[in-house]
């Protein structure tokens, strides 16, 4: 009866192999859901060479498969997928899948808060979710040029329709003028044969 008693208690969730370092970093979560890529900004609570833990918009789900991207001071920005291993009111805890060698030591430099020994300005990421997914996202430049095109095509209808509306006004009272005047009614109408 009591060696049952002292018998260890199993753990369902793996036993980690580094321990996590706090962070305050803005990072970006992207799964896959019914086929669609879905973006979810969080922030990180911990991070280490193993995995990190956000506190996230949404939920994931344990097993969920997750493409996360996070911007690390001094050392670049990291893209790696994860799994996720457990979730409780908005916050998660997920295992980085597969590091490049490149994207450990950008870690361990953020960890140690030493610049890099490979400078990269953005590292692998390591192999995408989707096509969609894995496309990195749209730059500001790209994003601007869409705005300023949508803004000079808004401004070419509104100048159309503008001398439209002018060309049809002055026809309209090119038309009106060649009209005659009518008669008051106190002159009596004649009838036309």
């Amino acid at each position: 009866m009591c060696a049952a008693a002292a018998a260890p208690a199993v753990s369902k969730h793996p036993v980690r192999r580094s321990a996590r370092i706090p962070g305050d970093i803005s990072a970006d979560v992207t799964v896959l859901r019914f086929g669609i890529p879905e973006r979810i900004p969080g922030r990180i609570l911990n991070l280490s060479e193993g995995g990190i833990g956000l506190i996230l918009a949404a939920e994931l789900r344990p097993g969920e498969i997750a493409g996360i991207e996070v911007a690390l001071p001094a050392a670049g920005t990291l893209r790696a997928r994860a799994v996720v291993r457990h979730q409780a009111s908005l916050r998660c805890g997920l295992q980085f899948l597969a590091l490049s060698q490149q994207q450990r030591e950008a870690i361990a430099a953020y960890l140690d808060g030493t610049p890099p020994r490979r400078s990269a300005p953005d590292l692998m990421i390591v192999k995408s979710l989707t096509a969609e997914a894995a496309a990195p996202p749209s730059s500001s430049r790209g994003s601007s040029a869409r705005q300023s095109l949508f803004w000079a095509g808004a401004v070419l209808l509104l100048m159309t329709a503008g001398a439209g509306w002018w060309q049809w006004h002055h026809a309209w009272q090119e038309i009106e003028s060649k009209v005659p005047v009518h008669v008051s009614s106190a002159a009596p109408a004649q009838s036309i044969p």
